[in-house]
């Protein structure tokens, strides 16, 4: 698995995606996850690790609770790279956008 480019951001959207999507930065903060899928099994947003000194995938760590049906959640975060992990979901929508600022 490729590591996301290094530069952070406050926003990700996606557009009708039935499978995990690519990884992505996320800036520390705290943030507004909205989501809605015509089919729903559950939708995970972790946090991937890597080791600094090799950049080799070492784990995830879920970040909020898995989503199961179509709904507005908040969730504070550490700057890093992150994954939504798709199961099930056919044709969701959906954001993660920045609403307050955070340290980290």
């Amino acid at each position: 698995m490729a590591q996301a480019g290094s530069q952070t951001r406050n926003f990700q959207f996606w557009n009708s995606i039935a499978a995990t999507p690519a990884t992505f930065n996320l800036d520390a903060g705290v943030f507004g996850l909205t989501l809605s899928a015509s089919v729903w099994g559950s939708a995970t947003l972790q946090r991937l690790l890597y080791d600094p000194s090799t950049n080799a995938l070492i784990g995830t760590i879920t970040v909020a609770t898995a989503v199961t049906a179509n709904g507005y959640t908040t969730v504070q975060v550490p700057a890093g790279i992150y994954q939504l992990t798709l199961s099930g979901v056919t044709a969701l929508i959906g954001a993660i956008e920045k609403i307050a600022s955070g340290s980290g």
